[in-house]
């Protein structure tokens, strides 16, 4: 392990002789930690730079189950700004009317349609 971890060093040092200090590469992963952290580094202007280094350290020490959770958050608090928005837009639509157009949005309408039939025929 050791071994390997030390041919990855060599390779990430190689990688960074060739790039330009200023010029993060395009493989900006935590398989290229030193690139990956110079775009990491800067997420928000208005959150001190102290603030904001802790905060991607957390990230990045969160176990999956975490960021997979913080993930399911994310699209679920999309999909309920979403349908919020297709309420206002469309106020005497149905549930169902809703939750179709909703599946127009997510999967474009032709998909859609297939899978749910046309927005006329919600009810």
């Amino acid at each position: 392990m050791a071994a390997l971890l030390s041919l990855i060093q060599v390779v990430v040092e190689e990688h960074h002789q060739q790039l330009d200090s200023t010029v993060a590469c395009s493989r900006a992963t935590t398989a290229c930690p030193s690139c990956y952290t110079r775009i990491m580094s800067v997420l928000s202007s208005d959150t001190h730079p102290k603030m904001e280094s802790l905060l991607i350290q957390l990230l990045r020490d969160a176990p999956a189950w975490r960021k997979l959770e913080m993930l399911a958050q994310l699209n679920a608090t999309a999909r309920l700004l979403a349908l919020s928005g297709l309420r206002q837009r469309h106020a005497k639509a149905s549930e169902a009317q809703l939750r179709r157009r909703l599946a127009g949005l997510l999967l474009g309408e032709e998909r859609a349609a297939k899978a749910y039939g046309d927005l006329e025929d919600a009810s």
